[in-house]
């Protein structure tokens, strides 16, 4: 099922955005089209608003999800969207319908309002907990979406960039007719884990860390949890699954033997009871 995007088309009006904080989240998405590079959007996520959705995008972020994918709906006037990872290598006519076996997470309302510049998260229609990966921009304020769509976060610096994408050519359903390809790198200042509090676990602990051979992957667990533990290469393909059971409170270490794959950066991903999410970085040595 398309997301509900394509459904608003009309409607204009005006709200209050959140106020920048030094302490939350940042993020660049830099952006081009063919051999041209169309410049740079820098986010501030909001944390102690919906950190769910915090959280899953840090996630992605961390494993390069984001790369490659596109800007691939335009509303001219009122909205950008992107972040499905069907625009990497799927034709046009899956654009904007997500991947099934993504993680959703659920709907995280607050009185932040839709206005120029802010940060929310696309979803299916007929259900708000259906946010994947997919999230839109605001260029100009829709009170229609507010309190229906989680607000996560917004714009600090390049609206101009925003304003330039929504300039495309695109279909007759807000399809854009070329590629506006993302790239999406965390700027700081903290860790996102560094705003939020989780009773479910603790962060992933790595060592040796480079490493030439077996690296431990230790956590820590508060309370019995469903645990999913992957790692990924720089473009965010899975390469291991190493754990997807309930284990019971308490210290966990979990070996992975590195010496079968190429040098590099790989990243661990750590997913409790299928919502809270930890990454951390891991470097191969050969």
């Amino acid at each position: 099922m398309k997301f509900s995007i394509l459904c608003l088309l009309l409607l204009f009006a005006f709200g209050l955005g959140a106020q920048a904080q030094d302490d939350n989240p940042q993020y660049q998405i830099s952006v081009r089209h063919d051999d041209t590079d169309l410049g740079t959007i820098t986010l501030e996520l909001f944390p102690k608003v919906a950190p769910l959705h915090v959280r899953n995008f840090d996630s992605l972020v961390s494993i390069g999800f984001y790369n490659g994918t596109t800007f691939h709906r335009v509303l001219p006037g009122s909205l950008i969207q992107g972040g499905d990872p069907n625009t990497k290598n799927g034709a046009r006519d899956t654009w904007g319908f997500g991947d099934p076996s993504q993680r959703t997470i659920p709907a995280e309302f607050s009185d932040l309002k839709h206005v120029r510049g802010i940060l929310s998260a696309a979803r299916r229609l007929n259900d708000d907990n259906s946010a994947t990966s997919q999230f839109f921009i605001m260029q100009s304020s829709r009170t229609d979406l507010d309190g229906r769509f989680t607000i996560y976060g917004q714009v600090l610096e390049g609206m101009e960039v925003v304003d330039a994408i929504a300039e495309f050519a695109h279909d007759a359903k807000n399809i854009l007719l070329d590629k506006v390809v993302m790239t999406v790198l965390k700027v700081g200042p903290t860790d996102v884990d560094d705003n939020v509090e989780s009773s479910a676990g603790t962060a992933i602990r790595i060592g040796p860390n480079p490493c030439n051979g077996t690296a431990d992957l230790r956590f820590e667990l508060r309370q019995s949890t469903k645990v999913q533990l992957g790692i990924y290469n720089s473009l965010g393909h899975k390469i291991a699954e190493l754990l997807n059971s309930r284990l019971a409170a308490g210290a966990h270490t979990v070996a992975f033997d590195a010496s079968a794959i190429a040098a590099g950066v790989y990243h661990c991903r750590l997913i409790l009871d299928g919502e809270y999410s930890r990454s951390a970085q891991l470097l191969v040595l050969h």
